[in-house]
């Protein structure tokens, strides 16, 4: 299974990766377009200043996910076709049991239903990691 790895030794908290998940969870073309929306875009990763380093907070893909066990509707399950960790948002109850399994922080509210990265599975690499200038961000086999 790929995961998003990150170097945070070569992270230089531009947030351009918060952007590039912000645009692509609006569908839209670019950040103008997106703050033009009467509904603000979500983001499914979050980028946090930790002393001199900044880490973001993603969706690890963990292999034994906890939230998949805590969620009691069956929104978050493991996709077995592409091995990842997913979320059926019409599903979600928004009892927020995943949130507070998730050991990684990774999974956030946003309108009474949980929020967590997709690793953007349509895709052939995620678009935080296209944008990251520094190759902060990688996408890997996960070892």
């Amino acid at each position: 299974m790929k995961k998003i790895f990150c170097d945070i030794k070569k992270c230089m908290h531009c947030r351009r990766c918060e952007l590039a998940c912000y645009i692509k969870n609006a569908d839209v073309r670019d950040i103008f377009e997106a703050v033009k929306l009467a509904e603000p875009p979500v983001k499914n990763i979050e980028l946090i200043q930790m002393s001199d380093n900044s880490m973001p907070f993603i969706c690890r893909q963990c292999d034994e996910p906890l939230c998949v066990d805590a969620c009691i509707s069956g929104a978050l399950y493991i996709d077995k076709k592409l091995n990842y960790v997913c979320l059926d948002k019409t599903k979600c109850v928004g009892c927020w049991s995943c949130i507070m399994r998730c050991p990684h922080g990774s999974i956030r509210v946003s309108k009474h239903t949980a929020l967590k990265c997709d690793n953007c599975v349509s895709k052939e690499k995620p678009e935080c990691v296209n944008a990251c200038p520094t190759g902060a961000l990688a996408l890997n086999e996960n070892d």
